[in-house]
């Protein structure tokens, strides 16, 4: 087997991790995103994920659900230009998306568990540390991807 990359995407912050076969978060890195730069900042931290992950089995995408009008359009052109990204960077790879509460499910935090529940849990259950929220969530993500492919 090979590894999967889990993304957490927003209008202002990337964040991926690379989950692999010996049931880790082998790499995690979160960048800011800036007005004008975003397309261009989230093909270069997509670049440093493949790095570490090459050939991914498959890419999961956070699809951030937001109420408001504007803020939709702003997550989802970033979700948009990510998914163009990896499409560029991992021509062969699936790209699956997922809800929020789909893959803290899926991933066995539970559907509705906060943000600290979540930073929690990959320490606790993968015994890695994330430095933001956002590093937790791609995590999170990525098990998600891997329990979903691969089984547990």
């Amino acid at each position: 087997m090979s590894a999967v990359v889990g993304i957490d995407i927003s209008g202002t912050r990337l964040a991926w991790a690379v989950f692999d076969y010996e049931g880790e978060v082998a790499e995690c890195e979160m960048y800011r995103l800036t007005a004008g730069k975003q397309y261009q900042q989230i093909r270069e931290g997509l670049r440093d994920a493949k790095k570490f992950a090459p050939e991914p089995a498959y890419i999961g995408i956070e699809q951030p659900h937001f109420g408001f009008p504007k803020s939709a359009y702003i997550h989802g052109m970033a979700v948009g230009r990510c998914e163009d990204a990896c499409r560029s960077l991992w021509r062969d790879t699936p790209v699956r998306f997922f809800q929020p509460s789909e893959w803290r499910r899926i991933a066995g935090v539970g559907g509705r568990a906060s943000k600290e529940r979540v930073m929690e849990f990959v320490g606790e259950e993968f015994g890695f540390t994330p430095g933001s929220q956002d590093e937790a969530d791609a995590a999170c993500v990525s098990i998600a991807m891997w329990i979903e492919a691969f089984g547990e």
